[in-house]
């Protein structure tokens, strides 16, 4: 199988058990590696049948920044799911067929160790349910927990969504009004309306904190 690395990327970001850990960022080592079929993009020349890197980092670096996880674990299934999930609609990148994901926190025992966990999961594991939540609007959920939780949702054509306040957004494809173009951010709080006007669907990445209660 090919693959598509994404080694040595640092984002500061709350993360931890400690009190002093939920307070103050520290920095996140994350090293992936996508295995996937790269000879159709290499003949054809098109990142389309490949995966932009780019937009992986600005994605998982979403996950990471916004969900103040308490544990790299759970932040590594939600990666995960994300990378493994089946590609939405106009997201313009090829299935990814396994994955390894690696986090590390070099800063929280250093000099002495560098603490990390590591775990490779395939697409058969990645099973999301599609819930609706709200007329056109459906949530797949990525990872959930007392605290905070990972969702891809997807607003069908036509949808209106009063957004959560628990949730900061990220656009991973379609067309959104307000205007927002893809990969751009929509910071949590009250008072949030989208509508997809489009006539395709539309996708998201949704990072929850305190954990959105559908």
């Amino acid at each position: 199988m090919d693959w598509i690395e994404l080694t040595q990327f640092r984002v500061q970001c709350i993360l931890g058990v400690l009190d002093r850990e939920q307070r103050e960022p520290q920095a996140l080592d994350i090293d992936l590696k996508l295995a996937l079929n790269l000879e159709s993009a290499g003949e054809l020349d098109d990142l389309e049948r490949s995966v932009d890197y780019a937009a992986v980092m600005e994605l998982v670096s979403t996950i990471a920044l916004e969900g103040r996880w308490r544990l790299l674990e759970s932040m590594a299934l939600a990666i995960a799911r994300l990378l493994l999930a089946v590609p939405a609609f106009g997201e313009g990148r090829a299935q990814i067929e396994a994955v390894e994901v690696r986090l590390r926190k070099p800063d929280i025992l250093a000099p002495r160790a560098t603490p990390g966990i590591g775990l490779i999961r395939d697409r058969m594991w990645c099973r999301l349910e599609n819930v609706e939540v709200a007329p056109g609007v459906s949530v797949e959920v990525l990872q959930e927990n007392a605290r905070n939780g990972a969702y891809r949702i997807h607003l069908a054509p036509g949808a209106r969504w009063q957004v959560p306040s628990e949730l900061s957004l990220q656009v991973i494809a379609g067309q959104l009004e307000p205007a927002l173009p893809r990969m751009s951010k929509l910071e949590r709080g009250a008072g949030r309306v989208l509508v997809n006007a489009s006539k395709t669907p539309a996708c998201l990445l949704g990072v929850a904190f305190p954990v959105w209660v559908r």
